[in-house]
């Protein structure tokens, strides 16, 4: 239901900091904000790469999808998404 909420359209429907603080996919990994904040986290998974071209932890797609078994996101999803993520910062203060 996180993603969800903070997919809302309306800035005034989405959760605000503090209840996302105390959200249970956040509280049950004892989430570290400060650290968020400073930039400081340490992923959870570094993939090994060869290079920086490297995309050999990528799965390959066809070119066509003409028998796919998924549904496309919409154009408007994916640009909410990229908005939201660009937006955001680890510098900002979130406590």
């Amino acid at each position: 239901d996180l993603v969800e909420r903070l997919l809302r359209k309306s800035a005034s429907n989405r959760p605000s900091m503090k209840s996302l603080t105390q959200h249970l996919f956040f509280t049950s990994v004892k989430f570290d904000w400060a650290a968020a904040a400073q930039g400081r986290l340490t992923p959870p998974f570094v993939p090994p790469v060869r290079s920086k071209m490297d995309t050999h932890m990528f799965d390959e797609y066809p070119e066509s999808f003409g028998s796919a078994k998924f549904k496309l996101v919409s154009v408007g999803i994916v640009d909410h998404i990229f908005l939201l993520s660009a937006a955001w910062s680890p510098t900002v203060n979130f406590i």
